[in-house]
This record gives structure tokens, sequence and C-alpha cells, in this order.
């Protein structure tokens, strides 16, 4: 605030309404928003009179409410609401977490042990995510070779497709020690048979790192292969569960997140939802994220985002044009769960960070 100091008599002071206070208005940067505002002044607010009516007492109930949560804070309690705001702090760096109050702490833990964040399994250096994406090549998507469709790609110009990938990826691979990642493809069709899922590189079982998902991505468009559906989901949940189950039985600390970049409504769906409860309740390290290319209607899919994890499983949808010029946001809204997911499930395994 700025005082207006033109008017200095009383007189001046009583026709303008008292002191006049200006409020300079700033410009947010592209990104920042107004968590990081510019320095370029777009103007200012002119506030001629203010009073509050009762004064003393809302100052009154100010100072007990201040008083109370400073007690509330002090009560030596681990705060769940509080973890998991320090975990999306840290998740702004590469990792975030959703409401403990959905997912409570095992008791067997809760009485003997603050709960973990994900970040503490980082900085152990305990963690290791692995990555598998499947990719949709219905026809739904349109003629790959044809402006405006969902896989069309020209002039060095990133489809939805590769935006999705190098957003979530290049976040993923920086909790990854390999950088081995398995990339497939479902609903096309080779040699007259429709497959739920293939190797979109044929010459590798994996890719390394988010160029080489990309690059396995775009090598699907140099074979022979004619674009076809339905839009079946299960056969690389399958596989996804396959390759958890190893990191399960090894009791190691790897967690695998399967990416799902699908421009329609799957077939069966009621099916895959109990697939992804299933693995739920076997626990199994494994989280899948569903990312909706284009502009089908997704409304199950958002009704499905919203129901208790005890009936979702480990699962998280996002809307891909709902983000589509800040990357940044899709990776942190894609990943939102993933933490306190991975968290949830090394404590059922006993893992603490040390």
């Amino acid at each position: 605030f700025e005082n207006d100091n033109n008017n200095n008599n009383n007189n001046d002071n009583n026709n303008n309404g008292g002191n006049r206070k200006s409020l300079q208005l700033l410009s947010p940067t592209a990104k920042g928003g107004a968590a990081n505002p510019s320095n370029e002044i777009t103007g200012f607010l002119e506030v001629v009179n203010a009073s509050i009516e009762n004064s003393d007492e809302v100052v009154m109930r100010s100072r007990r409410f201040s008083t109370d949560v400073a007690a509330d804070d002090d009560d030596g309690d681990n705060d769940n609401n509080d973890d998991a705001a320090n975990e999306r702090s840290a998740w702004s760096d590469g990792d975030d977490d959703d409401d403990d109050a959905n997912n409570p702490v095992p008791s067997h833990h809760h009485h003997h042990h603050p709960r973990p964040k994900f970040s503490d399994y980082v900085k152990a250096g305990m963690l290791d995510i692995d990555f598998c994406v499947a990719v949709d090549f219905t026809s739904s998507n349109g003629d790959p070779r044809r402006p405006g469709t969902q896989h069309f790609s020209r002039d060095g110009m990133m489809n939805d497709y590769e935006e999705a990938i190098e957003a979530i990826g290049s976040t993923i691979e920086k909790y990854s020690s390999t950088q081995e990642y398995p990339v497939w493809g479902f609903g096309a069709k080779y040699e007259g048979k429709v497959r739920h899922i293939f190797q979109c590189d044929p010459s590798s079982p994996t890719a390394h790192g988010t160029q080489g998902v990309l690059d396995a991505y775009r090598t699907v468009f140099e074979t022979d292969f004619v674009m076809s559906g339905p839009t079946e989901i299960n056969a690389v949940l399958r596989a996804a569960a396959n390759r958890s189950k190893k990191y399960y039985q090894s009791n190691g600390v790897k967690y695998c997140v399967l990416l799902i970049l699908t421009d329609g409504i799957v077939h069966n769906l009621q099916s895959t939802r109990e697939l992804i409860r299933k693995y739920r309740e076997l626990q199994l390290p494994l989280s899948v994220i569903v990312v909706g290319i284009g502009r089908a209607d997704f409304t199950e899919f958002h009704r499905w985002n919203h129901a208790p994890s005890e009936v979702c499983g480990r699962f998280r949808f996002v809307e891909f044009r709902q983000h589509q010029f800040d990357p940044d946001t899709l990776s942190r809204e894609a990943l939102l769960n993933v933490p306190h997911e991975t968290v949830d499930y090394f404590l059922h395994r006993n893992i603490l960070p040390h």
C-alpha cells in the first residue's frame, strides 16, 4: 500500500473520506500465477474509505482463533492433513500426496511410527519407480496421416499423446534407477488379428527413458498395422500387474506406475474396474493412471475418479485437454495419488525409510 499524501489538510481529508490508500495491481507471470508475481504494475486500486463494524469484537475473535490454532498445532499428534500438504509441496519438485483422511495409516504403524512421507523414502535412496506406457491405436483416433486426428504429427510438432508422455515421463524418470520402460500399444490389427497388447518397438522389449518411450511410440507408424478396436485395456493391466508381482515377491522397494493413454471409453469398463480394485486388495505395487486424449465423453472415468480408494483401487484419471497448455500441471494432476499409494504399499510391507 502507498499513502496518498497529496491531501494534507483535514478539510481535504474529510471531503475525500479520510486518508486514501492505493493498492498496486501486479500482473502474474505466464506460468507462475499469483504465487510468482512479476514486477509489472498494471494499475492501481484506490481505497477512499473503509471501516469494520464491531471492530473490537472482530479483533477479540481473531485473537481467540489464533490461540486455538496454535494449541491444536502443538498437541503432539501426527496431523495427516499437514503430512499431505508437506508431500504436495515436495511433489512440486517431483512428488505429491493425496489426502490421508481417505487412506488411514494402518493401526500397527500409527502407534509406533509417525507416517513416513514419500520424500522420506526418496531421501533415504530407497525408492525406485518403474514406468509402463500403453497407447491407444484404435480407429476412433482417426487416420494418423490426416491433420487434426489424434496421432497426427508433422514438422517436429508433438501430438497430444506425445505431449502427455513427455510431461508425465520426465517426472517419473527422476525416481527410476534403470529407466528401462516397456511401451505397449493396444487396439491395432496386425495380419488381420486385433491385438489388445503389442510391443511398440518390435526390436526391443523396453525403451530407455522418456525419449526412448517417444521413439518406440513413433516406431508403430513404420509398421504394417491397421487401426481397429474395441478399446480394451485389461491385457495391458495384466501385463503391468505381472511386472509388479515380481517386485512384490522380491520384497524390494520398486513400485510400478502404468500410464494408459486412450481417446475413448473403455470396452467393458466394469471388468476393468474390478481388476484394478483386485490389484489393490492384493497389495500389488501398482498405480494406474489413465489420460483421456481428445474430446470423447469421459464422464464414466470422471465418476470413477471420485470414488473412494477401496472402490476405485489405485487409479487416477486426467483429461489431457484440461491441461494441454501446462505440462507441469498435467504431470502433477496425473501423479497426484502416486506418493500416497506408494507409501501405503511400503507400510503394508513394513518397509520404513532408514
